[in-house]
């Protein structure tokens, strides 16, 4: 499900490698030097962590933000800065309500260049964005090394409910079917399953991003009840 601030009809979909947003609106498109000044994109959401499938799941639903400033100056765009956090609220998920219980755990994650990161880690949390500004809309583009950006966490699960028995089948499958980054090592005894994970999710910026160039333009994709729920604003900072 998507949301434009203005009215008219809202489109996400994917072009090659980019992530396209549009917007259509009632507004005229701004002339060249209208655009210029500073601008900001906050980027904000939430992704749930998932051991387990739709049927039987534990989890934890992180709310992260990347923000993205940037400058136009003549009617062209200068470099822009992005920065990427999580904001530390988790909140335990759960499928069927009540069955399992999560939590987030100290750990560690290996990261490409064989470093050993504390958990949770932003794998860029700055970053420089680059862009274009094309017939009244933005084209950003991240500079980040494959895979992209993403956060690596670390948390337990547990059950004590004995209908739970599919659980560990159901998460072997529902990770190879969605492929997730993400490592386990878990624990039966008798009724009580435990689980230690560690994972990988990815945070936008992804790809490229094209954008109508208007202040107050705002976009949601996913509910606050869904899994996963992103919501892109663009602020005129002056």
């Amino acid at each position: 499900m998507s949301r434009c601030a203005n009215r008219g009809l809202s489109i996400v979909g994917r072009a090659g490698a980019g992530l396209l947003l549009y917007c259509c609106t009632l507004g005229a498109v701004l002339a060249a030097d209208a655009a210029d000044g500073r601008w900001r994109l906050i980027i904000s959401g939430h992704q749930t962590f998932v051991y387990g499938d739709q049927i039987l799941a534990g989890g934890l639903r992180v709310p992260w933000e990347t923000v993205i400033d940037f400058k136009v100056a003549g009617g062209r765009y200068q470099l822009g800065q992005g920065r990427a956090r999580w904001l530390g609220e988790v909140q335990p998920y759960s499928q069927p309500p009540g069955w399992f219980h999560c939590e987030l755990t100290e750990g560690t994650y290996l990261d490409r260049s064989l470093h050993l990161q504390e958990t949770p880690w932003v794998r860029y949390q700055a970053f420089p964005v680059a862009g274009a500004i094309d017939n009244g809309t933005v084209v950003l583009r991240a500079d980040l090394e494959p895979p992209g950006n993403y956060l690596a966490l670390t948390y337990r699960c547990e059950s004590d409910n004995p209908a739970a028995v599919e659980w560990f089948p159901f998460a072997s499958r529902g990770r190879q079917e969605q492929g997730r980054r993400q490592d386990a090592v878990r624990q039966t005894d008798g009724d009580h399953r435990s689980v230690a994970i560690r994972e990988v999710g990815p945070l936008p910026p992804a790809g490229t991003l094209t954008l109508p160039l208007r202040e107050g333009w705002f976009l949601r994709v996913g509910a606050d009840d869904e899994l996963d729920s992103v919501t892109y604003r663009l602020e005129r900072r002056e």
